[in-house]
């Protein structure tokens, strides 16, 4: 990243076939879920996923751009935050746009969640939560891979 940091950027590539493509579009620093769409008068609909400030830990923005010369990677920083379709340990993008019969867009979109990872019982057993997919949770009992470290200083 340009701080110096690592991260990750979406690359926007188009082309013919595979041996023609060029990339078009380079996104926001450490942003991604970035989905475009043309619409039938020629704008770009884009939903972004920016993170911080408003955005939190991760919520979806919408855009409209006039064209695809238009699509720059600050408007997909500053587009509008839907605030409200997610909660405070929750974050989520868009995964699909799709223009609808109707003239109206169309969103398939994710929410993930924060999970608590592993919570350890006095039993010796153990919890673990994990995300399973983006639209589930689910957990495992399981003995506490932990216990044996903390009687004998190793797992022998």
């Amino acid at each position: 990243m340009a701080d110096g940091t690592t991260g990750w950027q979406m690359e926007f590539w188009k082309g013919g076939s595979f041996s023609d493509f060029n990339r078009f579009l380079v996104g926001p620093e450490k942003m991604k879920d970035i989905r475009m769409k043309r619409l039938p008068d020629g704008r770009v609909a884009i939903m972004s996923r920016p993170q911080g400030g408003a955005a939190d830990m991760g919520k979806i923005g919408f855009a409209i751009a006039r064209n695809w010369n238009a699509v720059t990677p600050r408007l997909m920083a500053d587009a509008p935050v839907y605030e409200h379709l997610f909660r405070n340990e929750e974050w989520g993008g868009a995964n699909e746009l799709h223009l609808l019969g109707n003239g109206q867009l169309g969103v398939w979109g994710h929410i993930a969640y924060l999970t608590s990872g592993d919570v350890r019982h006095a039993d010796g057993t153990a919890t673990r939560y994990a995300g399973l997919s983006d639209a589930e949770a689910g957990w495992l009992n399981m003995k506490d891979p932990f216990v044996a470290f903390e009687t004998n200083g190793s797992a022998s």
